[in-house]
């Protein structure tokens, strides 16, 4: 299967290589709604797709040191030029981000989808992110076909 392979790709699947997971959140400007949806229906708010990278040796004491998100998004995503041109899947400027941070803020580890493990995956996604088209729009090069792409040359 799919995961199978990717926990077996770069790095060997020994321990040895950064931890890649995905996950999905709220959009920008969602993130109430979501929120306020019945919890059976909360996954359809959850439309904003990460990667998060834990580095190998990143738990220490049982508690995660540091890990990193990267992610894609318009520059303005609560602006409403920027929802009306995203809602008619016209291209707007976007960018992409990497943010260092613990599991003390809240994160949730049980939403993550483990995707596999590969060598120095913070600074080969960075190096990627610097050169991805930073043109978004929602049904063309998205969130979701940004992270799919960084897991793919992650481990490739």
């Amino acid at each position: 299967g799919t995961r199978e392979r990717r926990a077996g790709g770069r790095g060997g699947g020994g321990g040895m290589g950064d931890r890649v997971y995905t996950a999905r959140v709220p959009l920008a400007g969602f993130e109430g709604l979501a929120k306020r949806l019945p919890r059976a229906c909360r996954g359809l708010a959850n439309r904003h797709a990460l990667v998060f990278v834990v580095p190998a040796g990143g738990s220490a004491n049982g508690q995660t040191k540091c890990l990193s998100c990267f992610d894609f998004l318009p520059v303005d995503p609560t602006s409403p030029t920027t929802l009306a041109r995203m809602l008619l899947n016209l291209e707007v400027q976007g960018e992409t981000r990497h943010r260092e941070m613990s599991l003390a803020g809240g994160r949730r580890r049980e939403s993550w989808v483990f995707q596999g493990e590969a060598p120095d995956c913070v600074n080969r996604a960075k190096e990627y992110s610097r050169g991805y088209d930073v043109g978004i729009s929602l049904y063309g090069n998205s969130c979701e076909t940004y992270a799919d792409a960084l897991v793919r040359h992650l481990l490739g």
